[in-house]
Parts: structure tokens; sequence; C-alpha cells
């Protein structure tokens, strides 16, 4: 009798293994546990095939961050006097140093906002005693001092007794 062809079934099947969680192994063999298959030199080109695409979402993400970087280096007032420094031959700034830079003008921004903050809660309660001494002035009788709106639009003061 002939001998029976053999089919694509009977050889071991060069199925690439599921790919595990973590991170890859990268040309290290694991002798030790013989129930690991080891992956067959036709999966590798699919290996790196999907690995490609990773390497370019890598790539876009960080020249993502660079960009928004270079933003916010351009944003803080005392980083853009280092773009003048480029010129004359000195390193750009730092990743580091762009950060601390907007966290320093932040702190100045804060600061300056809660003295404005305080100024004109002084300004108010400066405009409420007026308020209330021109009040208390017109109840005595005694001579106010008022402005009033000309047709010019100036405000000019008018005198009362």
């Amino acid at each position: 009798m002939p001998a029976e062809p053999t089919f694509p079934i009977d050889e071991p099947a060069q199925i690439c293994p599921p790919r595990k969680r973590g991170r890859p192994r990268m040309g290290r063999k694991l002798s030790s546990t013989p129930s690991v298959p080891s992956v067959s030199s036709s999966c590798k080109p699919q290996l790196r095939a999907m690995r490609q695409p990773h390497n370019q979402v890598e790539r876009k993400y960080r020249e993502g961050l660079n960009s928004d970087l270079e933003r916010l280096r351009r944003a803080v007032p005392m980083l853009i006097q280092s773009n003048e420094c480029m010129l004359i031959g000195q390193p750009k700034p730092s990743k580091a140093m762009v950060l601390a830079g907007a966290i320093e003008y932040i702190k100045d921004i804060e600061r300056e906002r809660d003295e404005l903050r305080e100024e004109l809660g002084i300004l108010n309660r400066g405009a409420k005693r007026m308020a209330t001494w021109k009040g208390a002035s017109k109840m005595k009788g005694r001579r106010q001092d008022s402005t009033t709106e000309s047709s010019d639009g100036e405000y000019k003061p008018n005198t009362v007794f």
C-alpha cells in the first residue's frame, strides 16, 4: 500500500501563542519551563508588526508633550527671555526648568491676585464709609459736596448748604 499523504494538520501548528500581559521578555529563554511553547520564527514578524504601531503611538505622545512644553515655555514671561539666550548660544531650558518656571510664575500671579483682592476690599470698605458719611452729613443739615453730570458727560462738583 502506498504511504498515506501527510496533511498540514498532522504537523505541529504554527499558531502564535496569545500575548501575555506585562513587559515582554527580550531575548530571554526559560529552559526550566518546557511547557511554554517557543515562538516560531513565522510569528516574530507578526509581533514586530504589532509593535510598530505602538512605537508610532509613543512617538506621537512624546511629540505632543514636547509641543505643549514648548507652548508653556513661550507663555511664561521669565522663560521667554531664555529664548534670546538660545540665539547667543546658550542651551534652551530643560523640561524641568520649564515646569519649575511655570510653577513660580503661577505662584507670583496668585500672590498678585491676593494683593489686589485685599486692596479692592480696602477700597470697597472706604467707599461704604464715604457713602455712610455723606448720608450722615446730609441728615445733619451740614454742607454736602456732591457731583452732578453735565451735558458733556463730565462730573462737576456742587456745593449744597
